[in-house]
């Protein structure tokens, strides 16, 4: 069996869905013949808000070894930066402070490893290397982007041939782009090094085929698209549709993401029926607070409706994925590479997925949705409204359709056709 390495800054015990996708890669790889040894950092803490990733976790090196694959899990050392933004969020007058710091860290990350909290996973790989050679190819995930960093930089030490696996684009990302010119001097300041680091690797991967297009385009060079995919085995349990007509969102949102559309069906949805049974669950919304506030305030008066949540956890959220009668997932108008791993568990559950609003045409969340043909797009509030009628309708005559695990095009999303996918890659390196 031939081994390779994977640098990693989410991996579990970690309970955010970025180490879902290493993750998948170690249960498969075995499949095609690759052993992975993974350096991460430690875990220890459950993540219920966005702070406690910057926690201290670990005070040794623990190694878990399986039968298929082995984590090395590195102690996590918080720095300054890391301190005080944590205590601004309490302490507000430390919030200039934070920035600062944050400023300084952002340009001094791509010189020197010492002010990268999880630096230590370089060494620790670098140790690796000189002592196991039959470690001859190497996977470094990113995000955090200077993860890219270490790459570049065990391909010189050692001349390992590696791939760059981006969950999603770095300097080249349309999402959130600042037009301050703070922001834009930061991003150019990256974009030489991106440039530098990545054009040392033998291939990009990301998580969509248009987004390996445009990230390839920056770094000159091809790639390939690994999925985020679904674990078929998490859904082989049977269960029981909810007793009121039940549509659930997964996780927070972005600002890019027009949840507008959706919540305007969704009122005149409630407000056309006579005391109708239907409940709506933003569940995880609630790790985001900007993004809560957000959609309590679009749906004011509609409170006996829904209800939104903190993370719960992920065995619980595959039961309501299946439970529920319908998934909304919410596009990123204009974006057509970008697309959430929820919706490859959406599409696991058999659960029929409510694309609202799409993609646009060539659009990845587009391209899933058809391919499973259960669910549909609708890209105006009268399109969603028209959706809610047909399927609450079904649901009061009790004809809701039962989780469809195996519709027509499923499988190829399934985690263990992507770790093949991502192992005919490491073959050709």
């Amino acid at each position: 069996m031939k081994k390779v390495l994977i640098l990693t800054y989410f991996f579990p015990p970690c309970n955010l869905a970025a180490a879902q996708r290493v993750w998948s890669w170690a249960q498969h790889l075995h499949q095609a013949n690759y052993y992975p040894v993974i350096v991460t950092r430690n875990w220890e803490i459950p993540i219920s808000a966005s702070d406690q990733v910057l926690k201290s976790t670990g005070t040794k090196v623990e190694i878990t070894k399986n039968h298929n694959y082995e984590v090395h899990y590195l102690p996590y050392r918080s720095s300054l930066r890391d301190k005080i933004f944590i205590r601004s969020q309490s302490a507000r007058w430390l919030s200039p402070f934070s920035k600062l710091l944050t400023l300084i860290t952002l340009f001094l990350q791509n010189i020197t490893n010492s002010v990268i909290p999880h630096g230590n996973l370089y060494s620790y790989a670098a140790t690796l290397l000189s002592k196991d050679r039959e470690l001859e190819k190497l996977v470094v995930s990113g995000n955090p982007f200077e993860l890219f960093k270490f790459g570049y930089l065990l391909h010189k030490k050692n001349g390992i041939r590696w791939v760059a696996d981006y969950r999603d684009a770095w300097t080249s990302t349309q999402l959130g782009a600042s037009q301050n010119p703070i922001s834009k001097i930061i991003t150019s300041y990256d974009r030489y090094f991106e440039k530098k680091w990545v054009r040392t690797a033998s291939c990009i991967t990301s998580v969509s085929t248009p987004l390996v297009d445009h990230i390839s385009k920056v770094s000159a060079i091809e790639g390939e698209a690994v999925y985020n995919g679904f674990e078929s085995d998490d859904f082989n349990k049977e269960v029981t549709k909810y007793d009121d007509f039940t549509i659930t969102y997964l996780g927070t949102l972005y600002p890019e993401q027009n949840i507008e559309v959706f919540c305007k069906a969704f009122k005149e949805f409630v407000d056309a029926e006579d005391a109708p049974r239907v409940r709506l669950n933003f569940c995880g919304l609630d790790y985001d607070k900007h993004q809560s506030a957000r959609v309590a305030s679009l749906l004011v008066g509609y409170e006996p409706y829904y209800e939104s949540s903190e993370r719960i956890p992920r065995d619980q959220v595959i039961t309501m994925e299946m439970r529920s009668h319908l998934l909304l997932y919410v596009g990123w108008k204009g974006f057509r590479g970008v697309i959430g791993s929820k919706i490859y568990e959406y599409a696991g559950s058999g659960t029929p997925i409510a694309l609202c609003p799409g993609d646009g045409e060539g659009g990845e969340a587009e391209k899933v949705v058809r391919s499973l043909q259960h669910g549909g797009i609708a890209n105006s509030s009268s399109e969603m409204l028209k959706m809610l009628r047909d399927h609450y309708q079904l649901f009061m005559q009790g004809k809701s359709p039962a989780n469809d695990k195996n519709a027509p095009g499923i499988s190829q999303y399934s985690r263990r056709i992507q770790a093949e996918a991502l192992a005919n890659i490491l073959d050709q390196i």
